[in-house]
């Protein structure tokens, strides 16, 4: 269980059917104990693995019409490492959801200001450069 975080993975691989997994945990309070312990661990696993892309990074291939692009001079598939904003945002949220909340603060129903500031600083990224657009007249005007 600790391994995949998945009941029924680990029924599979102890030969231990979901219907004897569900007594067990409703009769024996060390199994039940044991079981909680093993999905934190497997729990730990995925967030230090969270970490990991979010921090260090994935190394890809680098690929043009579907195919690795190869290095000139080694002859070997250049790499490029990718790094996950996504995973690093979600992890400062669960570390420091005071600060990194999307919620609006609780003074923010007392304060328009403040919710006004939080809405100016949300996730979405900013605009670049001006974009155009078609009026209903069929005319084209810069923005």
């Amino acid at each position: 269980m600790s391994v995949t975080g998945n009941p029924s993975a680990a029924c599979r691989a102890s030969t231990m059917t979901r219907r004897q997994l569900n007594v067990l945990l409703e009769s024996d309070i060390e199994f039940a104990v044991s079981y909680q312990d093993a999905l934190d661990e497997a729990a730990d696993m995925l967030e230090a693995e969270a970490w990991r892309r979010a921090l260090e990074g994935v190394s890809q291939p680098i690929m043009n019409s579907g195919k690795p692009v190869l290095d000139p001079i080694t002859g070997g598939t250049m790499m490029v490492r990718r790094y996950s904003d996504t995973l690093l945002m979600l992890l400062l949220r669960g570390s420091k959801p005071e600060k990194f909340s999307t919620r609006a603060p609780v003074g923010a129903r007392e304060d328009p200001m403040l919710l006004l500031k939080e809405m100016a600083t949300d996730d979405d990224p900013p605009r670049s450069g001006p974009t155009i657009r078609q009026s209903r007249s069929g005319q084209t005007r810069k923005s």
